[in-house]
């Protein structure tokens, strides 16, 4: 109690928060839906099922010839994508066209679950984003002045993105830099990898850093190629 008022500390969320700061993707809340589109959502979700089974793990996914694209990081998991290349049988039918899935998986170790997917679609852009799928939930994003450098057979982005990094920063890193990316969406379906802030959302919890938190190096102006961005750097 402090001048006659209870004092109630803050809940310590362990870094969760700092996941959303610097450049935000559309947080809106979930809309219920109908009956009707709820079904016709439901349809388009269970594509995905057939991904759980073929990748459950970082090794099925390397078989396959995914590679990674980018570190670890906590809310966020590990994305493997085919480098360019399609495998007919994972792309996902949305409603303006098809769209590419990329794997996301809860942690670097070659048995690393399945935790989730990052969907590319090649139509609409930043300003009018892909219908993609059904109904008003799925809040597409693209990502700003990135700079991938193609290292050791995996995508790396050293300088981080929606920041300003300029052309010669990037070839200094001999990097491409992408002035903006496709339109990308988060799907969240793997079971027990469910999103609690929903099916389409930014950050998703359940991936946390090997100590249960979500602290994050911070991202400096330097070029950083660790392939874990958690602050104990265990992964």
């Amino acid at each position: 109690v402090h001048g006659g008022a209870t004092t109630v500390a803050a809940a310590d969320d362990k870094g969760l928060s700092k996941l959303h700061n610097g450049h935000q993707h559309s947080t809106a809340a979930e809309v219920d839906l109908d009956a009707a589109t709820q079904t016709a959502l439901s349809q388009q979700l269970n594509q995905f099922s057939a991904l759980v089974t073929r990748y459950p793990n970082i090794a099925a996914a390397e078989a396959a010839g995914y590679r990674r694209a980018g570190p670890f990081s906590p809310g966020l998991g590990t994305h493997y994508g085919l480098m360019g290349k399609r495998v007919p049988e994972d792309i996902i039918q949305g409603v303006d066209g098809p769209m590419t899935p990329m794997l996301i998986f809860d942690g670097l170790a070659p048995d690393a679950p399945l935790a989730g997917f990052m969907v590319t679609s090649m139509v609409g852009s930043a300003e009018n984003p892909p219908e993609g799928f059904v109904g008003p939930n799925d809040h597409w994003h693209t990502h700003s002045n990135v700079c991938i450098v193609f290292k050791d057979g995996v995508i790396e982005a050293p300088l981080g993105a929606d920041r300003t990094v300029s052309v010669s920063e990037c070839a200094a890193v001999r990097g491409r830099l992408i002035a903006v990316t496709t339109s990308m969406v988060h799907v969240w379906t793997v079971p027990g990898y469910e999103s609690p802030t929903g099916v389409f959302a930014e950050i998703n919890p359940k991936i946390t850093c090997p100590d249960g938190t979500y602290f994050a190096v911070k991202r400096t102006k330097e070029a950083n190629f660790n392939t874990n961005r958690c602050r104990n750097g265990a992964s």
